[in-house]
């Protein structure tokens, strides 16, 4: 097998060619294995040789750092988008499912993940039931300690972001504040409102040289993370802006960072994810207080 990638101080380069080949990562590393399992000898005209191509996030956690880590063990629901729907084959590369960034982030805290999030999905009262992923924050568990929630691509952020005091879910606004009454009356969990990316040009033009962060676009979705942001602060809610400090624009292009216009590929995730991950570190979870404390 080859296994191609880098660590935070050297590119890595790994050729093995015996059976039962073994390779230990002594630290961080973010690669690409290509390998090929089987016996290239065959005596029959079919092959026996399965090919792999996997890119994994590889952690190497030292005693002391776990000992620090408030988050290791805890239940952390995912909610949001396509940038956070990952299956449960998306480890090992399947490009059915689009979320990236949560990959690394789970390797580095350690948390157990749910994922609620939904491929296409938005927040609105005008989604399809299996599209709208709101209905699934309505029902998080008491017993969850971190809840998640990326929002507002899919969801007309320039025509239904709405105001502060909206309680319907026919904008997003209302949405969101159906979702923090709940989660805050409801649960135990620390609420994290994540915001990730938006689109970094138009669909289909994989050329993002003529898209400019001042783009009519970009500034709308910035006054409704904005708006949004606002909210989530009077709820007491945490703001995570991977999409204005995890990365600059120069750097955001499809082949490079991103996937496609919007999803990011792997790279891109292990960035917004330790990104992500170096913010939660300074929130901690509230103390797991039994179900039946809730009414006290």
């Amino acid at each position: 097998f080859d296994i191609r990638g880098m660590t935070a101080n050297k590119v890595l380069y790994v050729t093995r060619e015996e059976a039962n080949c073994h390779y230990e990562f002594s630290e961080d590393a973010y690669a690409s294995i290509h390998g090929l399992v089987g016996d290239p000898k065959w005596t029959s005209d079919k092959a026996d040789i399965d090919v792999l191509d996997y890119r994994v996030f590889i952690r190497i956690i030292a005693a002391d750092e776990r000992a620090k880590n408030p988050w290791r063990g805890k239940i952390w629901w995912a909610y949001g988008t396509s940038i956070t729907d990952i299956g449960i084959d998306d480890a090992a590369g399947n490009n059915g499912h689009s979320g990236k960034y949560p990959l690394c982030l789970e390797a580095y805290s350690e948390l157990h993940r749910n994922n609620g999030a939904i491929g296409s999905g938005g927040i609105l009262d005008d989604k399809a039931d299996n599209r709208n992923y709101r209905l699934n924050i309505l029902n998080t568990p008491y017993d969850t300690d971190l809840v998640s929630i990326e929002t507002l691509p899919n969801d007309d952020y320039t025509n239904k972001l709405g105001e502060i005091g909206d309680t319907e879910p026919s904008t997003i606004c209302g949405a969101l504040t159906q979702c923090f009454e709940y989660l805050t009356n409801n649960t135990r969990a620390r609420i994290v409102l994540l915001i990730v990316t938006g689109s970094i040009h138009t669909m289909g033009d994989d050329d993002a040289t003529n898209y400019k962060p001042y783009e009519t676009t970009r500034k709308n979705w910035r006054k409704a993370v904005d708006k949004i942001t606002e909210l989530a602060n009077l709820y007491g809610v945490r703001v995570i802006d991977a999409d204005a400090n995890a990365l600059d624009w120069g750097r955001r292009k499809t082949g490079l960072t991103y996937r496609d216009h919007i999803h990011l590929n792997y790279l891109g995730g292990e960035i917004f994810g330790r990104y992500i991950w170096d913010e939660l570190k300074k929130i901690r979870p509230y103390p797991s207080y039994p179900t039946s404390d809730l009414a006290k």
